[in-house]
Protein backbone atom coordinates (compact mmCIF):
# COMPACT_ATOMS: atom_id res chain seq x y z
CA UNK A 1 0.00 0.00 0.00
CA UNK A 2 1.52 3.15 -0.66
CA UNK A 3 1.72 6.41 1.33
CA UNK A 4 -1.09 8.33 1.40
CA UNK A 5 -1.39 11.75 0.22
CA UNK A 6 -3.07 14.73 1.79
CA UNK A 7 -5.95 16.69 0.75
CA UNK A 8 -5.21 20.54 -0.80
CA UNK A 9 -7.95 22.02 0.18
CA UNK A 10 -11.29 20.78 1.71
CA UNK A 11 -14.54 22.48 2.94
CA UNK A 12 -16.56 20.72 5.69
CA UNK A 13 -20.55 21.04 5.70
CA UNK A 14 -23.10 19.84 7.89
CA UNK A 15 -26.93 19.52 7.41
CA UNK A 16 -29.19 20.42 10.24
CA UNK A 17 -32.93 19.22 10.47
CA UNK A 18 -34.02 22.01 7.89
CA UNK A 19 -30.89 20.14 6.08
CA UNK A 20 -29.41 23.64 5.58
CA UNK A 21 -25.87 23.08 5.07
CA UNK A 22 -23.60 25.04 8.13
CA UNK A 23 -20.30 24.64 8.49
CA UNK A 24 -17.52 24.86 6.72
CA UNK A 25 -14.15 24.32 7.56
CA UNK A 26 -11.09 25.02 4.78
CA UNK A 27 -7.88 23.97 5.90
CA UNK A 28 -4.89 26.08 5.56
CA UNK A 29 -4.21 25.07 2.22
CA UNK A 30 -7.70 25.42 0.80
CA UNK A 31 -7.70 29.11 2.65
CA UNK A 32 -5.10 29.72 -0.02
CA UNK A 33 -7.64 29.66 -3.05
CA UNK A 34 -11.52 31.08 -2.53
CA UNK A 35 -13.75 28.69 -1.73
CA UNK A 36 -16.50 28.19 -4.46
CA UNK A 37 -19.88 28.22 -4.77
CA UNK A 38 -19.86 24.93 -3.68
CA UNK A 39 -19.52 25.28 -0.35
CA UNK A 40 -21.80 27.93 0.17
CA UNK A 41 -25.02 27.50 1.89
CA UNK A 42 -27.89 25.70 0.78
CA UNK A 43 -30.92 23.91 1.21
CA UNK A 44 -31.94 20.33 0.00
CA UNK A 45 -34.77 19.80 1.55
CA UNK A 46 -36.93 21.97 3.48
CA UNK A 47 -39.43 19.96 5.95
CA UNK A 48 -41.08 23.14 6.88
CA UNK A 49 -42.69 23.57 3.19
CA UNK A 50 -46.39 21.46 4.16
CA UNK A 51 -46.60 23.83 6.92
CA UNK A 52 -46.07 26.93 4.79
CA UNK A 53 -49.29 26.05 3.13
CA UNK A 54 -51.73 25.79 6.22
CA UNK A 55 -54.38 28.48 6.43
CA UNK A 56 -52.74 31.66 8.02
CA UNK A 57 -52.25 31.83 11.71
CA UNK A 58 -51.34 34.91 14.06
CA UNK A 59 -47.99 33.21 15.04
CA UNK A 60 -45.44 34.03 17.87
CA UNK A 61 -42.02 34.06 17.53
CA UNK A 62 -39.92 30.91 18.57
CA UNK A 63 -37.12 31.71 21.21
CA UNK A 64 -36.35 35.11 19.83
CA UNK A 65 -34.08 37.69 21.48
CA UNK A 66 -36.59 39.63 22.89
CA UNK A 67 -40.05 37.90 22.10
CA UNK A 68 -43.15 40.83 21.01
CA UNK A 69 -44.83 42.86 23.82
CA UNK A 70 -48.82 42.04 23.94
CA UNK A 71 -50.11 45.04 26.56
CA UNK A 72 -46.94 44.61 28.46
CA UNK A 73 -46.32 41.00 28.64
CA UNK A 74 -43.09 39.32 26.28
CA UNK A 75 -45.24 36.40 25.24
CA UNK A 76 -42.85 34.07 22.88
CA UNK A 77 -43.79 29.95 21.32
CA UNK A 78 -41.91 27.86 23.72
CA UNK A 79 -41.25 25.10 21.05
CA UNK A 80 -39.60 24.35 17.27
CA UNK A 81 -41.90 24.25 14.81
CA UNK A 82 -39.99 21.37 13.18
CA UNK A 83 -39.79 18.26 16.12
CA UNK A 84 -37.97 14.76 15.67
CA UNK A 85 -40.03 12.31 17.52
CA UNK A 86 -41.30 14.17 19.84
CA UNK A 87 -40.95 17.29 21.73
CA UNK A 88 -43.20 20.11 23.25
CA UNK A 89 -45.49 22.45 21.97
CA UNK A 90 -46.68 25.68 24.47
CA UNK A 91 -46.28 29.42 24.90
CA UNK A 92 -43.91 31.48 27.49
CA UNK A 93 -44.93 34.64 28.96
CA UNK A 94 -42.86 36.64 31.23
CA UNK A 95 -43.93 39.96 33.14
CA UNK A 96 -43.08 42.69 35.19
CA UNK A 97 -46.73 43.57 36.48
CA UNK A 98 -49.10 40.72 36.49
CA UNK A 99 -51.71 41.54 34.22
CA UNK A 100 -54.02 38.83 35.83
CA UNK A 101 -55.21 36.90 32.38
CA UNK A 102 -57.02 34.00 32.29
CA UNK A 103 -55.46 31.99 29.34
CA UNK A 104 -56.01 29.10 27.85
CA UNK A 105 -53.58 26.70 25.60
CA UNK A 106 -55.52 23.58 23.29
CA UNK A 107 -53.37 21.60 21.02
CA UNK A 108 -54.96 18.97 18.68
CA UNK A 109 -53.24 16.99 15.27
CA UNK A 110 -54.69 18.90 12.14
CA UNK A 111 -55.08 18.21 8.73
CA UNK A 112 -53.69 20.67 5.38
CA UNK A 113 -56.69 21.92 5.53
CA UNK A 114 -56.47 22.70 9.09
CA UNK A 115 -59.42 21.42 10.29
CA UNK A 116 -58.90 19.36 13.95
CA UNK A 117 -58.18 15.22 13.58
CA UNK A 118 -57.82 14.47 17.07
CA UNK A 119 -57.96 16.84 20.52
CA UNK A 120 -54.85 15.84 22.15
CA UNK A 121 -54.63 18.41 25.34
CA UNK A 122 -56.21 21.82 26.89
CA UNK A 123 -54.30 23.64 29.56
CA UNK A 124 -55.96 26.24 31.56
CA UNK A 125 -53.80 28.90 33.89
CA UNK A 126 -55.09 31.90 35.83
CA UNK A 127 -51.88 34.72 36.02
CA UNK A 128 -54.07 36.34 39.81
CA UNK A 129 -52.72 33.10 41.02
CA UNK A 130 -49.04 33.90 39.84
CA UNK A 131 -46.21 35.87 41.61
CA UNK A 132 -46.51 39.87 40.47
CA UNK A 133 -43.36 39.38 38.71
CA UNK A 134 -41.81 36.12 36.96
CA UNK A 135 -42.29 33.69 33.87
CA UNK A 136 -44.53 30.70 32.89
CA UNK A 137 -44.54 28.66 30.67
CA UNK A 138 -47.43 25.99 30.16
CA UNK A 139 -46.95 23.39 27.46
CA UNK A 140 -48.09 20.52 26.50
CA UNK A 141 -46.19 17.20 24.68
CA UNK A 142 -45.61 16.85 21.36
CA UNK A 143 -46.63 12.93 20.37
CA UNK A 144 -44.23 11.21 18.18
CA UNK A 145 -46.66 10.24 15.72
CA UNK A 146 -45.28 12.30 12.65
CA UNK A 147 -47.91 14.39 11.86
CA UNK A 148 -49.34 17.99 11.86
CA UNK A 149 -49.86 19.86 14.92
CA UNK A 150 -51.39 23.06 16.45
CA UNK A 151 -51.45 25.11 19.41
CA UNK A 152 -54.02 27.39 19.97
CA UNK A 153 -53.81 30.78 22.65
CA UNK A 154 -56.50 32.37 23.90
CA UNK A 155 -56.14 35.37 26.25
CA UNK A 156 -59.34 36.86 28.49
CA UNK A 157 -59.12 39.78 30.57
CA UNK A 158 -59.80 38.80 34.56
CA UNK A 159 -63.25 39.37 33.55
CA UNK A 160 -63.27 37.11 30.99
CA UNK A 161 -63.56 39.13 28.14
CA UNK A 162 -61.68 37.94 24.77
CA UNK A 163 -57.96 40.18 24.31
CA UNK A 164 -56.19 38.29 21.91
CA UNK A 165 -55.41 34.58 19.81
CA UNK A 166 -52.68 33.50 18.65
CA UNK A 167 -51.53 30.23 16.77
CA UNK A 168 -48.62 27.94 16.12
CA UNK A 169 -48.42 25.25 13.57
CA UNK A 170 -45.91 21.95 14.25
CA UNK A 171 -44.28 19.35 12.23
CA UNK A 172 -43.47 15.76 13.87
CA UNK A 173 -41.00 13.62 11.57
CA UNK A 174 -39.21 10.31 12.40
CA UNK A 175 -35.44 10.80 13.03
CA UNK A 176 -34.04 9.63 9.38
CA UNK A 177 -30.38 9.70 8.26
CA UNK A 178 -29.61 9.94 4.14
CA UNK A 179 -25.59 10.94 4.64
CA UNK A 180 -23.17 11.48 1.41
CA UNK A 181 -20.15 12.88 0.67
CA UNK A 182 -20.08 15.61 -2.63
CA UNK A 183 -17.02 16.53 -4.12
CA UNK A 184 -16.55 19.18 -6.52
CA UNK A 185 -16.20 16.51 -9.41
CA UNK A 186 -15.89 13.13 -10.37
CA UNK A 187 -12.02 12.99 -11.35
CA UNK A 188 -9.13 15.11 -9.91
CA UNK A 189 -5.53 15.72 -11.53
CA UNK A 190 -2.04 16.25 -9.26
CA UNK A 191 -1.99 19.31 -8.42
CA UNK A 192 -5.80 20.32 -7.81
CA UNK A 193 -7.60 21.52 -5.14
CA UNK A 194 -10.56 19.31 -4.22
CA UNK A 195 -13.76 20.73 -2.16
CA UNK A 196 -15.94 18.24 -0.43
CA UNK A 197 -18.93 19.03 1.61
CA UNK A 198 -21.10 16.13 3.56
CA UNK A 199 -24.68 16.42 2.85
CA UNK A 200 -27.95 15.01 5.20
CA UNK A 201 -30.98 15.76 3.15
CA UNK A 202 -32.39 13.00 6.37
CA UNK A 203 -33.92 14.60 9.62
CA UNK A 204 -31.56 13.88 12.08
CA UNK A 205 -28.40 15.43 13.44
CA UNK A 206 -24.84 14.47 11.35
CA UNK A 207 -21.66 15.61 13.06
CA UNK A 208 -18.15 14.73 11.40
CA UNK A 209 -14.59 14.88 11.49
CA UNK A 210 -12.55 17.37 10.10
CA UNK A 211 -9.22 15.40 9.52
CA UNK A 212 -9.50 13.01 6.85
CA UNK A 213 -7.13 11.59 4.46
CA UNK A 214 -7.02 10.86 0.27
CA UNK A 215 -6.05 7.68 -1.06
CA UNK A 216 -4.43 7.08 -4.67
CA UNK A 217 -5.63 3.87 -6.78
CA UNK A 218 -2.04 2.59 -8.08
CA UNK A 219 -3.07 -0.41 -10.02
CA UNK A 220 -5.17 -3.08 -8.13
CA UNK A 221 -3.87 -1.18 -4.52
CA UNK A 222 -4.52 2.38 -2.56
Amino acid sequence: MSPRKRRRGACGTLLSLLALISLAAPTSAAAQEPEPAFCARGTLHDYLAPLKRMPKLRELPYRRRAEPFFRGVRIGASGPTLAVSGGSAGYQFQWDANPKWDITVTFARVNQRGKVLQSLGRRHLRFAELPPDGITEPHIPLPRKPGTYRSTLVIRSHSGRRLAEFGNYYRVIRPTVHARLALTASTYRPGDTLFARVENPGAAFVLFGQEYAIEKLEGESW
